[in-house]
């Protein structure tokens, strides 16, 4: 009785060598691979983008229509902090319009949220007589933004229609 050999080492087409490395049209094709794999997720991002940007559209033309409010967010450059230009679309001139800096609230692990911050900063607009006793008011003494807000659109609408 013959006793069986080693198994060959052949595995079909090619044989398996201790030591092996691919060769530069292994390396080529799985390169090939890799880039059309960015390319996808590249167009998948573009796609994407464009979505998202025609949703944050919509959501700012809706928040103007409903609340009568432009609303356009830049960065204080000293905090870092976020902000937001308002103008109303009641507003008779371009430089009648208001800056808060907004501080986010904290979530936390249950999800619920401690209170954020809302600060109007100073400006020409906000300095003028009619505006100014607006912001003491209601901002000062009852610390309520929305209330300042829904005060000055009353007042911006009242006198654009009763004109």
């Amino acid at each position: 009785l013959a006793t069986p050999g080693p198994a060959p080492r052949n595995s079909g087409s090619f044989a398996i060598t201790p030591g092996y490395t691919p060769g530069p049209s292994v390396a080529e094709a799985e390169l090939t691979v890799m880039r059309r794999r960015v390319a996808d997720l590249e167009k998948r991002e573009q796609r994407y983008m464009t979505v998202f940007k025609q949703k944050i559209g919509t959501f700012r033309e809706a928040c103007y229509l409903i609340f009568g409010y432009k609303v356009d967010m830049g960065e204080d450059k000293a905090t870092g902090q976020p902000t937001f230009t308002l103008r109303s679309m009641y507003a008779a001139r371009d430089d009648e319009y208001m800056v808060m800096r907004v501080e986010p609230g904290k979530v936390g692990a249950t999800g619920a949220s401690t209170g954020g911050k809302v600060e109007l900063l100073p400006s020409a607009y906000t300095a003028a007589p009619e505006v100014k006793i607006a912001v003491e008011t209601f901002i000062g003494r009852c610390r309520s933004v929305p209330g300042f807000i829904a005060n000055l659109t009353m007042e911006l609408f009242n006198k654009q229609t009763l004109a």
